[in-house]
């Protein structure tokens, strides 16, 4: 509560100053870590951050400024940089107001105390453990990176408005990279994931199939150009919604960046396609009982049967609309709030178990990783993606890896075409989905 109360005391600060509404933005959190290095132990550290974003309305205006000094001198300067900032801005013709007082939904397992109180020591232990459980997997394997972290942040915000909102949550995050050698040759693959319990982090699982996937880059063969169907992993579905997330960003509608402007309502997409957006969902790695500004998060439908039903609106998106915010600003210390998606769920009415769906393809492509989807035309939706991991599919089976080449295509028109996806569901970050069946052009 000591937290809140400063809180409090710099909104009524900023308002004795002349801001019309202020809002104040806080987080504390405390991140540990530990490192393995070309299979020897590197590194710990234990971090700390502390600080306050204020922002302000002043003459219309919007100001913002930090600190991570929480002495009276450094937070009377930060209202004061952030008033000044708004009167060089002016009256903003859209803002009008921060988030009213709102009831918040409870949200199950934001928070695992196995994750607070993890020790630096107790992670290291765990990774070179597995280190030795696959150090004499395969003579190819030359080394084995791991990084490790968990994360407790705690969240504040406090208005003029009346909102008190506060949470508290963890975050384990565990990496690994396999790099294998044969004749001379290097090659590597990775694996993550990511679970608010650090007990549920699967570390052998994770090291297993960074190890597998980097073997089988030991054959490779170079791709022909033409049009194969392509079975993307969630690592690649995680890539090249990039481009959705981005098209459905508010304010890229709004500014006509978006190859999905204008088209609510509209078929977009293949109608066997359901995508959520599902911040409520116990133990998400991206669930909240709250955005970034305070506003109440909520289950969304973002694409229902094909057709989009809505855009992502932070506050400043939506009142240059006339219209409630979704409950989507993304926010840290040092910025202002942006919009990002919270959990996302890929649903499609015809599942099948992935066996069947491997089966299925006589000739084409697994495709685990996509390098490049930033670059992307947003406008039109078209991409030329690097294959940074695939490999060839033949009679059902996976082969040898697929070596430079490229996919091509427009994101509406293959995601427009989706011939089937995996029963089979992974949580990648925030993603949960099965693999997808398309059909994409491959270029070598």
């Amino acid at each position: 509560m000591i937290m809140l109360d400063l809180l409090h005391k710099i909104v009524k600060l900023a308002e004795k100053k002349g801001a019309s509404q202020a809002e104040v933005f806080a987080v504390s959190s405390t991140r540990k870590s530990a490192n393995i290095e070309k299979n020897e132990p590197k590194y710990s550290v234990l971090s700390r951050e502390q600080g306050v974003n204020i922002r302000v309305i002043y003459g219309g205006g919007i100001g913002s400024a930090y600190t991570l000094r929480l002495d009276e001198e450094s937070i009377e300067k930060t209202i004061e940089k952030a008033i000044s900032i708004a009167k060089v801005r002016g009256k903003d013709p859209y803002f009008k107001s921060f988030a009213s007082p709102q009831k918040y939904p409870e949200v199950e397992g934001l928070f695992s105390k196995n994750t607070a109180e993890v020790t630096v020591d107790d992670m290291l232990k765990d990774l070179i453990g597995v280190r030795d459980m696959y150090i004499k997997y395969d003579p190819r394997l030359s080394s084995l990176d791991f990084y490790s972290s968990v994360s407790v942040r705690e969240t504040y915000i406090v208005n003029s408005l009346g909102v008190e909102a506060r949470g508290k949550s963890t975050s384990a995050y565990f990496a690994a990279e396999a790099i294998c050698e044969e004749k001379g040759i290097m090659f590597s693959s990775y694996d993550y994931q990511v679970e608010r319990d650090y007990k549920k982090i699967n570390m052998s699982e994770v090291v297993k199939n960074a190890v597998e996937f980097a073997l089988r880059q030991a054959k490779g063969v170079k791709a022909e150009t033409e049009k194969l169907p392509v079975i993307l992993d969630p690592l690649a579905i995680g890539s090249l919604f990039f481009i959705l997330f981005y098209a459905i960003s508010a304010n890229n509608v709004q500014e006509k960046r978006s190859f999905l402007a204008g088209k609510i309502g509209e078929k977009v997409f293949d109608e066997k396609l359901t995508i959520i957006d599902d911040p409520l969902l116990p133990e998400g790695n991206a669930s909240r009982k709250f955005d970034g500004e305070g506003v109440a998060s909520r289950k969304l439908a973002l694409i229902e049967n094909g057709v989009l039903k809505t855009y992502l609106y932070n506050l400043y998106t939506a009142q240059r609309e006339g219209r409630e915010s979704t409950g989507h600003a993304s926010r840290g210390l040092r910025g202002e709030p942006g919009i990002s998606p919270s959990n996302i769920i890929v649903q499609l009415t015809e599942e099948k178990k992935l066996d069947e769906l491997l089966a299925e393809v006589t000739k084409g492509i697994y495709v685990r990783i996509v390098i490049g989807a930033h670059t992307a035309n947003m406008v039109t939706g078209d991409f030329s993606v690097a294959l940074g991991e695939a490999y060839l599919i033949e009679k059902g089976e996976l082969g040898p890896a697929v070596k430079q080449a490229m996919v091509s295509g427009n994101f509406a028109e293959v995601f427009s075409n989706i011939v089937a996806a995996s029963k089979e569901k992974t949580k990648k970050g925030s993603l949960i989905t099965g693999r997808l069946l398309v059909e994409l052009n491959i270029s070598g």
